[in-house]
């Protein structure tokens, strides 16, 4: 199974994206769940593509990394701190 997918993978990812496209664009003919489904999918993408992308260029190595390893815990209480006063208004 494994050496199939990687033989056919780019014929796998072109078949993909075609379906996808005609997915979307069947929003032109009317609204239906093949759309509906592939909307749901796409915002999930490109949802899981922004956290992965926030927490390995951002999160992790400028504020995880320095607070685990290099020992800087004041950064976690300035965190919960600021979460707090965001999510009670206090930060208006």
């Amino acid at each position: 199974m494994s050496e199939w997918l990687v033989r056919n993978a780019g014929s796998i990812v072109i078949w993909a994206g075609a379906i996808s496209t005609f997915a979307i664009y069947s929003i032109l003919y009317r609204e239906n769940k093949f759309y509906r489904l592939f909307e749901h999918i796409l915002i999930g993408l490109g949802t899981g593509w922004g956290v992965y992308v926030t927490w390995s260029e951002w999160l992790g190595p400028k504020w995880w990394t320095p607070m685990v390893k290099e020992g800087r815990w004041c950064w976690a209480a300035c965190s919960i701190s600021s979460t707090a006063a965001s999510m009670y208004g206090l930060a208006e």
